[in-house]
Formats: C-alpha cells, structure tokens, sequence
C-alpha cells in the first residue's frame, strides 16, 4: 500500500460519518477496497433490518475508497448517480467491496457488493463519480 492510500484508509477510518455507521476500511488496493460495517440496532427499519440507506452508504463508500486510490493526492471524487439492487434482509455485521470499473480523466464509474460474513449477497450497486483535480488542497 502506498502512503497514500495509507492516509486515504486512516482519513476515512476517522471520519466522523464511518464512526456512526460503524464503518471501517480493512483493505484498500489500487482501484478496489473493502468496509466493514458493524450491526447495530440504530442503523435497523422498523423490521429490524438494516436500513437500506445504511447499505446504500456502505456501498457507496466502497467504490469511492477504491477510486480515490486511484487519484492524486487533492483530488476530491462526487457521486452522480448510484442504483442499488437490495437483495436480502439483513440484521448482521455486512461488508461492502467496492471495485473501479472504468476511470477517465473525470469520470469514473464502480460496482459494489455488500454481503453478509459468510459471503451471502445483500445488494449490489453500480456507482458514477466526478473526478474533480484540485492540486492546492489535501484529502478531504
């Protein structure tokens, strides 16, 4: 792992948002990484599932990771469009993997699985990104 994709995992292992969601980047290689995501009963619906908003973040934040371990130190990525598959319930620790599918110069488009421990299919994402260059500022 580079330095900076060390410092990609260490900034978004701090985030404030990851650490409400009990969120955390595992691995992070180029172009894909892994968030784990602890159960809690503050993320569930009224079923008591998780909630799909929950899932959707998890998703997003797994391709996102991955494609700014593509990038140059600066550059800041934005989400423009995500679709969601949900495909099961579920009221346990999930883990989202996230890979780049295509990058350009300032687009750039992922997909993302979130399963359960075992390995069983939650939901899967397709996610489109803006890649913004901005050389004067560090990571978010």
């Amino acid at each position: 792992m580079s330095l900076y994709t060390d410092e990609v995992k260490k900034r978004a292992n701090s985030s404030p948002y990851y650490h409400l969601l009990g969120m955390e980047v595992i691995d992070l290689k180029d172009g894909w990484a892994r968030i784990d995501m602890n159960f809690k009963n503050g993320l569930t619906q009224f079923y008591g599932a998780v909630h799909g908003g929950a899932i959707a973040s998890l998703l997003d934040s797994s391709v996102a990771i991955a494609l700014l371990s593509l990038c140059e130190p600066g550059d800041r990525v934005t989400t423009i469009e995500m679709k969601i598959n949900y495909l099961h319930p579920v009221n346990e620790p999930i883990r989202g993997e996230g890979k780049i599918i295509h990058k350009g110069s300032r687009i750039a488009v992922g997909e993302a699985d979130a399963k359960t421990t075992e390995g069983k299919l939650v939901a899967k994402a397709l996610v489109t990104y803006m890649i913004k260059k901005n050389p004067l500022e560090s990571l978010p």
